[in-house]
Order: structure tokens, then sequence, then C-alpha cells
């Protein structure tokens, strides 16, 4: 770890909304007032298991003029701990802690909402970096100013530390013609490692924010593959975990901070969503939307989408049918 000093803040301010703060004891050098190159937004929920892993592989970047700004969504295990302790250590980590549960989708926003960098990362608490990631990252963006996200390959582990697979995009991610870059977002949807890459901070503050439903994290990574280049590395700098206990059953609760007391329509939402996109995209022409639009319904028409989308209409049917049925006559009054 680099930049240590002796002494942090001994307690946390008061955030706005509520939460605490540990701000760092100085701030970054390297761009104008003392704003950093690159902002890494760390939203976690009870991440002690992998935490203190992906905070060193930030902070041991050979790149360093960064801020890491982890948000802790009100944990209860020792996050806060580990979180209070890096940023009394490290001049460019900051500290902050929500009241209460606000949902894995509002957390991520926080994190975005408190970056001061002209590039902006998300950082996932069980994943971590090789030292060189960002500097490769950043060398991209400073070269080619018409792109927007950088990301390298992507190394898969299991829990116990085993190499499960090495993944890269496919070169469409990569095309100058932004509907094929969107037509991959759309089809490749089960290793998006893109939208943990490095992006221009502008960009994708300009995008919808995402939404508190299942699988709302795909419309915006295909959002920004429209809003320019991308770029994917042939090297393997990015290392995610494979945790069945970490990723399985992240649904509405996780997303919202709240149980769900109706049905929630998640795959009509992102159905919706994904459709109101190509509607809005700018710099497609009628024809384009049209063929894009089909897309979005061709996909939604695969088996998997096609049978969740008809088991949420069912789920509805029937909440529906046990709030309008009238309730059941007594079998008996006494006298």
């Amino acid at each position: 770890m680099s930049n240590l000093i002796e002494s942090g803040p001994s307690a946390g301010s008061a955030a706005a909304d509520g939460g605490e703060q540990v701000e760092p004891a100085r701030r970054g050098a390297g761009a104008p007032g003392g704003a950093p190159t690159v902002s890494i937004g760390l939203p976690v929920h009870n991440g002690e298991r992998y935490l203190e892993r992906a905070i060193r592989s930030i902070l041991d970047q050979d790149f360093t003029d960064l801020e890491l700004i982890v948000v802790d969504n009100a944990s209860t295990d020792a996050t806060g701990e580990i979180a209070r302790r890096y940023a009394a250590a490290d001049p460019r980590v900051r500290y902050h802690r929500n009241p209460e549960n606000v949902g894995a989708a509002r957390n991520f926003a926080l994190a975005l909402e408190l970056a001061r960098g002209r590039y902006f990362k998300w950082a996932a608490y069980d994943d971590w970096l090789e030292p060189s990631f960002l500097r490769r990252c950043v060398e991209v963006l400073e070269r080619e100013p018409d792109v927007t996200l950088v990301f390298p390959s992507t190394n898969v582990w299991d829990e116990s530390g085993n190499l499960v697979r090495r993944y890269r995009h496919p070169s469409d991610i990569m095309s100058r013609r932004p509907e094929r870059r969107f037509f991959h977002a759309l089809w490749n949807w089960k290793y998006q490692t893109g939208i943990f890459g490095v992006m221009r901070t502008d960009a994708l503050r300009a995008t919808r924010p995402m939404k508190a439903y299942k699988g709302s994290d795909r419309v915006l990574f295909a959002e920004m593959v429209l809003a320019g280049g991308v770029r994917e590395l042939d090297e393997y700098l990015f290392n995610s975990t494979e945790a069945v206990s970490v990723r399985k059953g992240r649904g509405h609760d996780w997303w919202t901070g709240r149980p769900a007391a109706r049905p929630t329509f998640d795959r009509w939402r992102l159905l919706g969503n994904y459709l109101a996109l190509v509607a809005r995209a700018p710099q497609f022409g009628p024809l384009d939307r049209v063929r894009m639009g089909g897309a979005v319904l061709l996909f939604f028409c695969r088996s998997w989408p096609r049978r969740a989308l008809y088991d949420e209409l069912v789920a509805g049917a029937r909440y529906a049918w046990r709030r309008l049925a009238p309730a059941p006559a007594a079998a008996g009054t006494a006298r």
C-alpha cells in the first residue's frame, strides 16, 4: 500500500443523507483542485469475506492517481471496520455508510455521485485487479478520445481459488458500428464484465441511472456501448469470483433493499427498458430503431426469457386473483 499516513480521522462525519462519511486526510494530487484522474466506486453490503482483497488490489495499482470510494450499504458484519481502517491509513480512500439498506441499485448510483475523477470504475467487493489494470485502461482512454469504455479480459475463479475459465467478449463489442455493439450487449448477457471497466465519467453520468430491478445493469451496459467506442484489452487483468454464495439469488430484495410485497415483473421491465433505450438513442434513424427493436423482441423470444415473461404474468394473475376474489364464507355462525 502506498502513501500511508500515521493517522486518519478519529470519527466519521455526518453525510447529507444521514449516513456516515470518513474523508481522506488530504486530497490526492494529479488533477486541478486535487481531484484524481480515476475514481473507483466500491458498493458493498456484508462483504467482509472478500473486501480486503479487493481494496488491496486497487491500492496496489501501478497507476496511483486514484480515489477509492467505499459505499457501505448498512452492513452488519465487519465491512465498516475494514473500510474505516483503510480510510484512516490511505488518503486516497473515502468511506460512506448508508444509515439503512437502500438496495444495490441506489448504492451503485451513490458511488458514482460521490466520484470526482474524470474516469470512473465500479468495483465489486468479491473481485480483484491485477496491478496494471488501471494504467492500461487509462492509456487507451487518453489516446483515443472517441472511446468511452475500456476493460481487460477476465479470469473467472471459484471460491476455492481455482481458475474456472478465461473469458473474452466477442469481437463485435469493439465494432465501430454502434448497432453491432448493442447486439453484443443484448445477446451475450452472462458475462458482461465490461460494466466493471474504466469509463469516462461524463459519459456514464449522461446515461439513465441503474434501476431497482433484476437485470437493470444490462440496460446500463447497453447504453454505455452505444455512447461511444469500446475497447477490450488482450490482457487478463480482471479477476472475477464465481461464488455461488455471493452471486446466486440476487433478486428483488438485493436490488431494492426490501422484500417484494407483490409481483415485480422484472423481466417485463427489462424488456421495456431495452425498447425504450432503442427508441431514444439519438444516433439512429427509423430503420435502425426498427431493426434494433426487432433484435430485442427476438432475444426475449428465446426459451428462458420467454418462460420468465410467462411466469411473471402467471404470478401477477394469481396475485390479482387473491386480491380480488371474495373472502370464503364462514362455515357456520354461533348461536
